[in-house]
Formats: structure tokens, sequence, C-alpha cells
């Protein structure tokens, strides 16, 4: 796993850390504040969640800030990432996944969503296969062999997923639709619609 780069909670990291695993984590202390998130990429602040478990956090001086949590005039990293002497590769949120709201903005946001993406390249050496972003409740499962890649979405919420686009890594050749209307042009795979609760899928030939 470590070759491929991990994206950890403050929790993990820290416990990696305690064990002779450099996360560039140095110590955390939790707070009661309420702050807002400010993503440095995209100039994006995203209010916290009023149950956020989420803490100020010291770093190694070598870890890249991505984002802050302001609040009081303060500021203190909420996430970042870090490479350590040893080639291992993490991105790290200043939050305890375990005790946070699965729908919340700290994990669902647009910004958390478009960060993950970035730097997916960076931790683990490769793009990832296919992206479609602005929609934080659809939920891709892919799976692949030495002739074929199959994607399928699902659509975990009550609103219906409408023109998704989905940017492709790869050149794809026929490509086939499952429960689904769709095109492919240009290395992108577009989808008409995905019901509420629902999945679409295609697979592609490689």
């Amino acid at each position: 796993a470590f070759n491929k780069g991990l994206v950890l909670d403050i929790k993990a990291a820290e416990i990696l850390q305690n064990k002779g695993i450099d996360t560039g984590f140095i110590s955390k202390k939790h707070t009661e504040y309420l702050p807002t998130e400010y993503f440095f990429d995209y100039k994006t602040a995203v209010p916290a969640c009023c149950y956020s478990d989420i803490h100020d956090i010291k770093i190694k001086e070598n870890a890249k800030v991505l984002s802050v949590y302001r609040y009081d005039d303060k500021e203190t990293p909420s996430s970042y990432i870090y490479e350590n002497e040893n080639g291992q590769r993490f991105m790290v949120f200043a939050f305890s996944v375990e005790n946070i709201l699965p729908r919340s903005a700290d994990l669902l946001s647009y910004a958390r969503g478009q960060q993950l993406v970035d730097y997916a390249k960076w931790l683990g050496g490769e793009e990832l296969p296919a992206v479609c972003i602005g929609y934080p409740m659809l939920y891709c499962i892919a799976k692949e062999d030495e002739k074929t890649k199959a994607f399928a979405y699902f659509n975990c919420h009550a609103d219906e997923v409408k023109n998704a686009k989905i940017k492709l890594s790869f050149k794809a050749k026929n490509v086939k639709f499952i429960n689904c209307i769709g095109r492919y042009e240009d290395n992108y795979v577009m989808i008409d619609c995905i019901k509420p609760y629902g999945f679409a899928a295609f697979t592609t030939e490689v």
C-alpha cells in the first residue's frame, strides 16, 4: 500500500507516526471552533460541518499545506501532502473520519473532490482512469483485465445525475453502455441520466 501512496485522516497519521512511519505529523489538539476551510489551489472557502472532529495540528516544515482552517484570525493546516525519506507519500486531513458525518462538507465538498483528483497522480504515480467531477454522491467501482475495463457509477442521492461527463485517462475502444444512454467523444464518456439511487455502467476495450 505504501508504494502507491496513502490518504489518511489525522488519527491514522498519528498511529503510523507513533509506529515509526514518518507521515509528517508532529502533534494535534482537538478544537471546538467551527472554522472555514480555505483551499489555496482553488481560492475557495468551505464552512466546516458543525459535527466535524477537527484538530489544530503541527506538521513538519517540509510538508506542503494544501488547505487551512481559519477561525478567530488564526490559521492551522487542514490538509497537507508529505513525502518521507523512504519515498513514501501521504495526503493527510486534519479531522478524524470515524467521528464525522458521512455527508459532511469536510468529505464531500467540490473542493475536496477536486483536491483528491488533482493529487492522485502525485500519490500513486498515475492518473485515475476515470474522473467525474461535480457529483459528490456519485460513487464509482472499476475493474479491469488485459483487454477490458469496466466502470459502474452508483448515484447515492435522491436527485438525478444529468449529463455526467467522465474524463478517461486512456483511449477507449468499442464503448458499451449498461442501464443508461451515453456516448464517447474525445476521451470523455457522457451519460445522459442516472436515476436517484440508480446506477449506470460502461465497458471499453483497451
